[in-house]
């Protein structure tokens, strides 16, 4: 299933299903969403020759880790992939054990959980973010779920921002160690009631 957006300026977005074709800058944006945290196990993981991204396409591709390829969908504009949001029900099989992460999501088990969005940097403030919210939305309705969540850096002013305009809200939160790679001193959970959007 896909669907077009109107963005403005006569331009149409694509929502679809994530494809195999684009594991390669899943990777890429994923690994952006969570402050690179993503390139360092992959690179230690790569063969000679090979990539970090070449790595976390296959692992994404695999189904096999929380950044699962049957859980992603990407925007197209014009044939290229220009963001992607990666969602799913929290249930306790996928909370993890890293604190202060598992912490957090264990407050919104049964919500549909957002765990990355990305926009490439060209085009950000384009709507582009925004409609992958409202088709996480609609994926959230479709499965029953009451509402939304999903973690953001306090590092991290543009997607806060973003998210507030969403309708999400600060329902709690948690400091970070003092060296944390992304240089974020909390990280912040969000929710949101989950409503049937119209396209």
């Amino acid at each position: 299933m896909s669907f077009q957006i109107d963005i403005g300026r006569r331009r149409m977005l694509c929502i679809r299903p994530a494809a195999a074709a684009d594991a390669e800058m899943l990777a890429r944006l994923f690994d952006q969403a969570d402050g690179g945290l993503s390139r360092p196990r992959w690179a230690a993981a790569a063969s000679p020759g090979q990539t970090p991204f070449a790595v976390g396409a296959a692992e994404i591709v695999s189904n096999r880790t929380r950044q699962a390829l049957r859980d992603a969908w990407v925007a197209e504009d014009d044939g290229m992939v220009v963001g992607a949001i990666l969602a799913y029900r929290m249930t306790p099989a996928i909370i993890g054990t890293d604190e202060p992460y598992a912490q957090l999501k264990m407050r919104v088990l049964g919500s549909w959980y957002i765990d990355s969005l990305a926009v490439l940097e060209g085009r950000r403030s384009s709507g582009v973010g925004r409609s992958l919210l409202h088709a996480a939305d609609d994926a959230a309705c479709h499965a029953g779920c009451n509402d939304l969540s999903l973690l953001v850096y306090d590092n991290n002013p543009a997607a806060a921002a973003l998210y507030a305009r969403c309708g999400f809200v600060q329902t709690h939160a948690h400091p970070l160690p003092s060296d944390h790679p992304t240089g974020a001193r909390n990280i912040r959970l969000l929710q949101r009631e989950a409503s049937n959007s119209e396209h």
